[in-house]
C-alpha cells in the first residue's frame, strides 16, 4: 500500500515544494545536488539587484507567512485523499501480493479486482485504514518542512520578480497590492490554485491524456526505432561480460543464465 502511495505523494510534494526545496539538500544527497546544479540560477545583474527591494515587497504580499504550508496542506488533502481511497479500496496490486506470498508477480496477474480485494482482506483486514493513517502521518512532517523553506521561496520569488519586472512595473504592483482588493488578490494568488474549482478544471485534462496515450506510446516507439537494439549476453565481449558480472556481484556463468531468462527489451514506462 505504502509503496503504491509514495510515488504519487512524492510528485504532489515536489510540485508544491520544488521552487524552495531545490535550495535545500541533505548532506551527501547526490541526486538532489545534481538537481540543484540543473536549476542553478544566474546571478542578478547590478540593475536587477537595484530592483530587489521593491521585488521583495511584492513577494512578501504574494507569499505571506504560512501561506505555502496552507497551499501544500490543501493540495495534498484535495489530491491525495481521493487517491488514497481509490488505491486502498482496490486492495493490494499483484506485485505487492506476490511479494507477500513469495511468488512471482506474473503468476498473479490473472487475478480480478474482486479476487485481489479478497486476498487483501485475508492478508491485511485493515489495509485501507492503514493507508489513510499513513497518509495522515505524512502530512505533519511535510508541513513542518514547508514552513522551513517558505522564506527561501519568498526570496527566490523576489529575485524572479527583480529579473522579470522593471521599476515602474514593480511600483504599479505595489500600488495595486496596497489596495484592499489588491491585498486580497496577492494573498490568495497561491491559494487559488488549490481551490476545488481550479483542481476540478485541471482534472478535465486527464481524459484527454488517456485518449492520446496510444498515440503517445507510438510516438515513443517511433522516436527510438532508429537506435540499435539493446545488447544481450551474446552481444558482449568476454571482457564486457566479466565486467558486467563484477558490477552485478555475480559470476559470468550465472550472469549468462539470468540474462537468458530475462527479456532483452525493457518495457516502456
Amino acid at each position: 500500500m505504502l509503496r503504491r502511495l509514495l510515488p504519487t505523494l512524492s510528485v504532489a510534494v515536489l510540485l508544491a515544494t520544488a521552487p524552495a526545496a531545490a535550495q535545500e539538500a541533505a548532506p551527501g544527497a547526490n541526486a538532489v545536488s545534481a538537481m540543484q546544479a540543473m536549476f542553478a540560477a544566474e546571478p542578478l545583474t547590478a540593475e536587477q539587484e537595484a530592483r530587489l527591494p521593491a521585488a521583495q515587497g511584492v513577494a512578501a504580499q504574494v507569499v505571506p507567512d504560512g501561506v505555502y504550508a496552507e497551499v501544500l496542506d490543501t493540495t495534498l488533502r484535495t489530491m491525495m485523499g481521493p487517491m488514497v481511497d481509490l488505491i486502498a479500496g482496490g486492495g493490494m496490486d499483484a506485485m505487492t501480493l506476490a511479494m507477500r506470498l513469495g511468488m512471482e508477480p506474473e503468476s498473479l496477474t490473472h487475478l480480478t479486482e474482486a479476487e485481489r480485494q479478497e486476498m487483501t482482506r485475508l492478508l491485511d483486514p485493515v489495509f485501507a485504514e492503514r493507508g489513510r493513517l499513513a497518509m495522515g502521518a505524512m502530512m505533519d512532517p511535510v508541513a513542518e518542512m514547508v514552513a522551513t523553506v517558505e522564506p527561501q521561496l519568498r526570496s527566490g520569488l523576489a529575485r524572479a520578480y527583480a529579473v522579470r519586472y522593471d521599476p515602474a512595473e514593480l511600483a504599479a504592483l505595489q500600488t495595486f497590492f496596497a489596495t484592499p482588493a489588491g491585498a486580497r488578490f496577492a494573498g490568495d494568488m497561491l491559494l487559488v490554485f488549490s481551490d476545488p474549482q481550479v483542481m476540478s478544471a485541471s482534472m478535465e485534462m486527464l481524459p484527454k491524456m488517456m485518449e492520446r496515450m496510444p498515440e503517445m506510446m507510438t510516438a515513443m516507439s517511433t522516436a527510438v526505432e532508429t537506435l540499435p537494439p539493446e545488447r544481450g549476453f551474446a552481444d558482449l565481449s568476454p571482457a564486457e561480460r566479466r565486467r558486467l558480472a563484477e558490477l552485478a556481484g555475480t559470476d559470468v556463468a550465472t550472469l549468462k543464465n539470468r540474462m537468458a531468462a530475462a527479456p532483452v527489451t525493457i518495457p516502456a514506462p
